[in-house]
């Protein structure tokens, strides 16, 4: 029972990402040879055999059990992590879910797995349910489905686009901002991927996960490179990544505005400095956050709405924006939304609470600036800023 609490819990944290772990007893370790079946003995429940396997040529290789019912198997290399020698988990398996194609049992293990040229892997095996045998002999094998050198070329075309602010959702990345983050499922159900193999013959899926019965890995890197419109500032790349057998190929995936309009704006303190960070809201969902120069945008379809702008040791302002068809129209950086940020107790009011918890925080040149704001704003509170309005009909 206590191994097949860890083979759960292991199988469910491989699928979150990879993990970092140590096994400390082996019922024997071997060297794996290509395409032959190797026979070791296992004697207790807990135990897992060691097969050591490093590739003399790049692909994609699969380690099968043969008739061993309800059997597992890890995947690991070996890394230096902090100093130490640590074995990272690349994959795990439970079962064949090619068992049909593969002639093999659907309980048995197929551990499918890209492996690198000149790279020790570690291939741990055991049984997977305690009810079932744990001592006895346990045949595996190790073959080659397909050498990266087979493949000539890949190929992938696209032809779908995703339209902003829809086709995902709103997230928060590591810094604390806000952005959008676009499922790429509607892409990968239209996207056309073609292996070309070495002899000249080619096998093209569409939609799929697997093409030739090869596993289609897809990766990007929203949560660090946002993806935007071209036309929008902040616009670096919309890069999606599809690999296939060791070849990988990159293709932009195209953020379409449709009828939504960049709006740009600009944020100062009082004494008319450019404030960072500030976050600009709508119903209570960020749509940006102001940089060094204290600028923003946003896209929004043309319209007349109740925006706000807050910050830490600010005092939140209110305003209306009326967003035109027109882009040029709808720049406002050079009609700055001003805000009081000396509000350091955070009670809507500038007043000698703030003055005490800024002389404890703060000293010298920091401490001087900011009384400068403070000065600026005493007694202020958002009753004192004047009604705003950017833009008009």
């Amino acid at each position: 029972m206590k191994k097949k609490i860890i083979s759960l819990f292991l199988a469910l944290i491989i699928a979150i990402g990879s993990l970092t772990v140590s096994f400390v007893a082996f019922a024997s370790s071997r060297t794996l040879i290509l395409g032959t079946k190797i026979t070791s003995a296992i004697d207790g429940e807990d135990d897992l055999c060691r097969f050591i396997f490093t590739p003399s040529e790049s692909g994609t290789y699969s380690f099968l059990s043969y008739n061993v019912p309800a059997s597992e198997a890890y995947l690991f290399v070996r890394e230096n992590e902090d100093g130490k020698k640590v074995y990272k988990q690349l994959a795990y398996s439970n079962s064949d879910p090619n068992y049909k194609e593969n002639g093999h049992n659907q309980l048995q293990f197929c551990l499918t797995y890209h492996l690198e040229k000149g790279v020790k892997y570690y291939f741990d095996a055991g049984w997977y349910l305690s009810d079932s045998r744990t001592s006895g002999n346990f045949t595996v094998m190790l073959r080659c489905d397909v050498y990266d050198s087979e493949v000539e070329t890949l190929t992938v075309l696209n032809d779908s686009k995703l339209s902003i602010y829809s086709d995902g959702e709103w997230q928060t990345d590591a810094d604390g901002n806000r952005y959008f983050y676009y499922n790429i499922s509607k892409i990968i159900s239209n996207l056309s991927v073609t292996v070309t193999y070495a002899d000249g013959r080619s096998v093209t899926s569409v939609g799929e996960d697997t093409v030739d019965g090869y596993k289609i890995d897809y990766k990007q890197n929203q949560a660090y490179v946002h993806w935007y419109p071209k036309s929008s500032p902040d616009y670096k790349s919309n890069i999606l990544t599809v690999s296939v057998l060791g070849k990988s190929v990159d293709i932009e995936i195209e953020i379409e505005p449709n009828s939504m309009n960049l709006v740009k704006g600009k944020v100062v303190d009082m004494l008319k400095e450019p404030v960072q960070n500030a976050k600009i809201k709508l119903n209570g969902t960020v749509l940006a956050s102001t940089d060094s120069n204290g600028e923003f945008w946003f896209y929004s379809n043309s319209s007349v709405l109740e925006y706000s702008v807050s910050l830490d040791n600010a005092i939140k302002r209110e305003f209306t924006m009326l967003i035109s068809v027109d882009d040029k129209k709808n720049d406002y950086r050079n009609l700055p939304i001003e805000i009081c940020t000396a509000d350091f107790s955070g009670d809507g009011f500038v007043n000698a609470k703030d003055y005490v918890m800024m002389k404890k925080s703060l000293k010298g040149e920091k401490f001087e600036k900011v009384y400068l704001q403070y000065k600026k704003c005493v007694n202020f509170s958002k009753t004192n800023y004047p009604k705003l309005t950017l833009g008009s009909r």
